[in-house]
């Protein structure tokens, strides 16, 4: 509502105001050149507005030759770009972004010459010659595309989903759990990979809702990043690629299924107990048993910090045979536990008529 008042205010003054029609005219060019090449995932809307671009049909995209004649098409650029014409650099993000876009887009390619875009669209030096992104906000914007697209193969190809994803990139050779130093670092990739594969919005709700999905709390540098519309970095990038592609080559395990099935298992724990004081080993509590299922079958960080070294203290003491027997009795747990459900039709009952023979009926 605020940015709806503040256009109004220029546009009532823009007949006898030689700057506010000047404004407007600067609000004009940038939504040009925006409504270009927008589509879901540019430019990064959140709350209500993401939504409301969600639930849009076709849309007009060529403000050059008229602008959109649907509020809701219009709401979607207008206010975003109005508030980003107030603010030096989400201005400076727009149009380098949009210049960029635009450039790669084939109608630019075949028409950019014979066409005065420059008269109807914003500069990239429209506030001197120091404008336009710095060169790692332009390489991770790059690195967002880049990857987004490769993700986006990737679900095609391989049916790779966000279920899929773990709490932690967990690397190969590392047993358990990450370590100390690097785990928060390892939850941030692994909540920005579920982020990216759940959907083309990426806002402080989608982050949310990752985190949510992972059991993940705070909020990260990498993800908090994402959701804000400044790209990923390349090293993020290359990190969430490879944690795809490992995914896939051990044959993408639905752990949101694990994680609900592990949330509650008294069951499950009562069998462990019972092996590991078979094994000859005092039997650890409950919570360090439930830990040591949750964190060795999610691949994520347990639900409380402090949970997490008895949990490795009680892995360590555990020889291969007796993990393997620890590890057995959880995958037939799962196994058991995620088995469809078949439902047999009930026998039907004969019915002997000696005048029109025998009828069938199904008993209820």
């Amino acid at each position: 509502m605020a940015t709806q008042q503040r256009i109004a205010d220029v546009l009532s003054t823009s007949r006898h105001d030689r700057r506010s029609l000047k404004h407007l005219q600067d609000l004009y060019r940038l939504v040009t050149l925006v409504a270009l090449t927008a589509d879901d995932e540019w430019p990064l809307l959140v709350g209500w507005e993401a939504e409301l671009r969600e639930g849009l049909g076709s849309r007009n995209d060529d403000w050059t030759k008229y602008p959109s004649e649907d509020p809701a098409d219009a709401a979607a650029i207008v206010l975003e770009c109005a508030r980003a014409l107030a603010d030096r650099q989400p201005r400076r993000s727009l149009v380098h972004e949009g210049w960029e876009r635009l450039r790669a887009h084939p109608v630019y390619r075949s028409h950019g010459r014979a066409t005065d875009w420059a008269g109807m669209l914003p500069s990239l030096r429209a506030d001197g010659p120091s404008d336009g992104l710095p060169v790692w906000q332009r390489e991770a914007w790059t690195a967002y595309r880049t990857l987004a697209k490769r993700l986006t193969e990737l679900q095609s190809a391989t049916g790779l989903r966000p279920e899929h994803i773990p709490g932690w990139d967990l690397r190969p050779g590392e047993v358990f759990a990450p370590a100390d130093e690097s785990r928060a670092w390892r939850t941030e990739i692994a909540v920005t990979a579920h982020m990216l594969l759940s959907g083309p919005v990426h806002n402080t709700e989608t982050e949310h809702l990752s985190r949510i999905a992972l059991g993940s709390t705070g909020s990260g540098w990498s993800t908090r990043r994402l959701a804000l519309g400044r790209g990923i970095t390349p090293q993020n990038a290359h990190d969430i690629e490879s944690l795809a592609r490992r995914l896939i080559a051990e044959g993408l395990v639905d752990y949101a299924e694990r994680r609900r099935h592990l949330m509650g298992a008294p069951e499950l724990i009562r069998q462990l107990a019972q092996l590991i004081q078979g094994f000859g080993l005092n039997p650890p509590a409950a919570e360090t048993l439930e830990t040591w299922a949750w964190v060795s079958f999610t691949g994520g960080p347990a639900w409380d910090v402090w949970l997490l070294e008895p949990a490795r203290d009680l892995d360590q003491h555990l020889d291969p045979e007796q993990r393997l027997l620890l590890s057995d009795a959880v995958l037939t747990y799962l196994a058991e536990a995620t088995r469809p459900t078949v439902h047999l039709s009930p026998e039907p009952v004969v019915d002997v008529d000696s005048d029109t023979g025998p009828t069938w009926d199904v008993v209820a």
